[in-house]
């Protein structure tokens, strides 16, 4: 009943309903399984911590390197693990609607 009054769905809410998923791998390491694309994101720290697309690793998608990577159109740079989330989803959603146009 609870859930009929709320607004807005959660981001995982979303990626579930598109039909994808998000799986840990290890401890701070998780795997987006998108409809159009695969892509790892882990936490990552130095003087501070923060959350990023793994975009050096062999297996990256073209199209995730594109968005993500040094010459991509958004930074690699998330503050919470649902913000990388929400980006891949985004990403992956707007892949879906230019291949049905």
């Amino acid at each position: 009943m609870a859930n009929k009054n709320r607004r807005y769905k959660t981001i995982a809410e979303q990626v579930k309903e598109f039909g994808a998923k998000v799986t840990r791998e290890m401890a701070g390491y998780y795997t987006y399984h998108g409809v159009n694309f695969t892509a790892d994101f882990c936490e990552d720290a130095c003087e501070t911590t923060w959350w990023e697309v793994c975009v050096d690793v062999d297996n990256v998608d073209k199209v995730v390197a594109d968005e993500f990577g040094w010459g991509g159109n958004s930074e690699n740079n998330f503050e919470r693990k649902k913000d990388v989330v929400s980006a891949l989803f985004h990403l992956d959603q707007s892949l879906s609607v230019t291949d049905e146009s």
